[in-house]
């Protein structure tokens, strides 16, 4: 044999090591940066809240209620009031089934005056 000559074992493995690379990066999928997230990765936008309890904005009492709900597992929020110097508990839910789960929830963990409210469609959107 020659030393120039490849053998055909040698030249059998190099091309099945070719084929196996060239599916690997087949299978291998760049992700597309222009198109938008599918629904299931992109945030749930809340149309529906629990309005828990609405105060002041210094109140200490709203930080505490925050951190119990929190813990309890419900994504709880502080959101400006309807004054400048009001601040409101909410957890937000993307739909209303949600929002009424969330309600008997806030409720067992002791907020019995908590209501459920749909946002405007101007906030839907977003």
């Amino acid at each position: 044999m020659t030393a120039g000559r490849i053998r055909p074992a040698v030249w059998a493995l190099g091309v099945l090591w070719l084929a196996a690379g060239a599916l690997l990066v087949e299978q291998v999928r760049i992700p597309d940066l222009a198109r938008p997230l599918p629904a299931a990765r992109r945030a749930a936008v809340a149309c529906w809240v629990v309005r828990v309890a609405s105060g002041p904005a210094a109140a200490r009492s709203l930080r505490r209620d925050l951190k119990r709900l929190r813990r309890a597992g419900l994504p709880a929020e502080l959101r400006p009031g309807r004054g400048t110097q009001t601040r409101v508990l909410v957890i937000p839910a993307p739909s209303r089934s949600g929002a009424r789960a969330a309600r008997a929830r806030a409720v067992q963990l002791g907020f019995p005056r908590s209501t459920v409210r749909g946002l405007p469609r101007s906030a839907c959107r977003r």
